[in-house]
Formats: structure tokens, C-alpha cells, sequence
């Protein structure tokens, strides 16, 4: 596209063309009036710089308290290193003393464990000494008791006279070393007129019979004799039955009472006669009777121990031989 140059436009090497004077009608421009209202050279709203302003305000105000909150977390930051380093103090001083409780706590144990160890030893002695203080005192038991034994009294039946045709008397002597105190002798005779009539009596379970209560057995034989005197009057058999009765007498008299006898000195002697023997037959009875004579003998010697001695003899004719138990069939 080409521009036409304008006509009306001059060159700027041209000079403008000089031409008549205008004419006087022509009208003078008209002159410019003054307005009242001028224009402000900036249209931005008031509103913006108090906006501006506040912020400015705010920011400063931020800032300052930025600033301040440096200085706290600086003051801060310097104390927790102050506490950091004071916590590290600590933290070593508690190490060390860790570190010497720990070997305070291993010292300790050591001790604990010599301990032990020496408390073992002593339990181990201790019981050691107590087995030997209770063999000691066992071997001094028996020492102390066979002493007691070899000098304590001893009753024992030393003899049998057949002084008289009707009776006997039994010796007793005290073999021990020291005297026989409370001595108590209690005797009895169970009497058969005939060996036949033993049947099957069993004078050493008689004995222990005695042995526990003599007044028992004592009214246990007066019961038989009765009775078997009462069998034969019974049966017309008088004649038998004084026999019985007499024997029964005979009984009554040889259960002698208890007697007490309050000491017997070592080497002493006593003597017990329990009641009367038929020795000899006759001629309506060609076989002697037999007799059982019981004999028990209580004593305490001076140590305080308690003794017996419980004696049988079975008495057929002239002689005297201890009891037997029955031969069973």
C-alpha cells in the first residue's frame, strides 16, 4: 500500500510559501476562559493509604515483635545450651555415681557371698558340733545308766527252806550296790488237792493276771471254789464238797495281803512264807497236791527308776520248780 503524501503538508526543507495578508474577517480564535475546577493529579482513593498505612503499622509492629521473639528464643536458645551443659554435669556426675554404686553394689556382693560362704561353714560346723554334743551326750546317757545299773538294787529270790512240813519260806536278798527303797511284796497260793484237777491252767498268764490286778484274781479263785462246792452238794456229793470248802479255806488263808516293806539296805535280806503245803500223801489221796505259789516284788532304787520282779513255783510234794506254761494238745 502507498501513501500519497498529503498536500496540504510541507516539506520540512521547504520554506512555506509567503502569500497575501488575511483578510480582516477573519474571526480571532477565541480566548480561552479560566475554569474553577482543577483536577487532582492523583485519583487514587484516601481509603488505599490508610490501608497502606495500617499495614505499614502492623509490619512494623511484626517486625518489632519478631524482633523480640528473637530475643526471647535467644535467651532461650542460651539458656537450654546453659541447661544442656548443666544437664551434661549431671548426666557425668550421675555416671560416676552410677559407676561407684555399681562397684559399691559388686563389693557388696562379694561381701554377701563371703558371707554366705562363712554362714555355710558355720551351719556346716554348728551342725557337726550339735552331732557330736548329742553323741557326747547319748554316750554320757549310757554311761550314766549302766552306772545306774550296776549300782542300783536288785531284789532276787535267793532260797527255799521246806523248814516246816506244812509250809514254805522264800528268802529274798538285795544283790545291788545301793538300797531298795518302797519295797511292796505281794503273794498268793492257788492249791489243787490232785494233779488231775490242773487240767489246763496256765499259771504264767495267771502271773500277769495277778501282776495287774491282785485283788481281781484273789475273788476270781474264792468264785471257782464256791462254785465247785456247790456243784457236788448239788449233785448229793457232800463229802467232796467239804473237801472243796476246805481247800477253799485253805485258799482264802494263803491269799496273804500286800505287804510293804519301807527299805532293805545292799546285801539285806526279807523273807516271804505264803501259806501252807501239804507235802506228804495219804492213803485216800495216793498223789500229792500241787500248788502254785505267785510272788511279786515292787522296789524303787535311789535313782529314781522303778523295778518288779515277779516270781512263780509250782510245789508238787517236796519240791519246788518254776512255772511252766501247759503243754497244750
Amino acid at each position: 500500500m502507498t501513501l500519497e503524501p498529503d498536500s496540504n503538508s510541507i516539506p520540512p526543507n521547504q520554506e512555506p510559501p509567503v502569500g497575501p495578508p488575511l483578510s480582516s474577517d477573519i474571526q480571532p480564535s477565541p480566548k480561552h476562559e479560566s475554569n474553577t475546577e482543577h483536577c487532582r493529579p492523583d485519583q487514587t482513593p484516601i481509603g488505599k493509604y490508610v490501608l497502606e498505612v495500617l499495614a505499614a503499622g502492623i509490619l512494623a509492629s511484626y517486625t518489632f515483635a519478631a524482633f523480640q521473639q528473637l530475643g526471647v528464643m535467644s535467651g532461650q536458645l542460651s539458656e537450654m545450651q546453659s541447661s544442656s551443659r548443666q544437664t551434661d554435669q549431671l548426666i557425668c556426675l550421675y555416671r560416676q555415681q552410677v559407676g561407684k554404686l555399681s562397684e559399691q553394689l559388686t563389693e557388696m556382693h562379694n561381701l554377701a557371698t563371703s558371707a554366705n560362704t562363712q554362714a555355710e561353714a558355720s551351719k556346716t560346723q554348728a551342725e557337726a558340733s550339735l552331732r557330736s554334743a548329742n553323741a557326747q551326750e547319748a554316750a554320757n546317757k549310757l554311761v550314766t545308766q549302766q552306772f545306774q545299773i550296776a549300782q542300783a538294787a536288785q531284789i532276787t529270790l535267793a532260797s527255799i527252806d521246806p523248814n516246816k512240813e506244812s509250809s514254805l519260806t522264800f528268802y529274798f536278798t538285795n544283790i545291788g550296790q545301793t538300797d531298795a527303797e518302797n519295797v511292796i511284796v505281794q503273794s498268793k497260793i492257788v492249791f489243787y488237792s490232785s494233779p488231775t484237777l490242773v487240767g489246763d491252767f496256765d499259771p504264767l498268764r495267771s502271773l500277769e493276771e495277778f501282776r495287774a490286778n491282785p485283788t481281781e484274781f484273789a475273788d476270781k479263785v474264792a468264785r471257782e471254789e464256791r462254785d465247785h462246792e456247790e456243784m457236788y452238794r448239788r449233785m448229793g456229793e457232800n463229802e467232796m464238797a467239804d473237801k472243796v470248802h476246805a481247800n477253799g479255806e485253805k485258799t482264802r488263808l494263803m491269799l496273804s495281803p500286800k505287804r510293804i516293806i519301807s527299805k532293805v539296805a545292799h546285801g539285806g535280806a526279807f523273807h516271804e512264807r505264803p501259806g501252807f503245803f501239804v507235802w506228804t500223801s495219804t492213803v485216800s489221796q495216793p498223789e500229792p497236791p500241787v500248788s502254785f505259789v505267785f510272788i511279786l516284788t515292787d522296789w524303787d532304787d535311789i535313782f529314781r527308776a522303778h523295778h518288779t520282779n515277779d516270781l512263780c513255783v509250782v510245789v508238787e510234794g517236796t519240791s519246788a520248780n518254776p512255772c511252766e506254761a501247759p503243754t497244750r494238745k
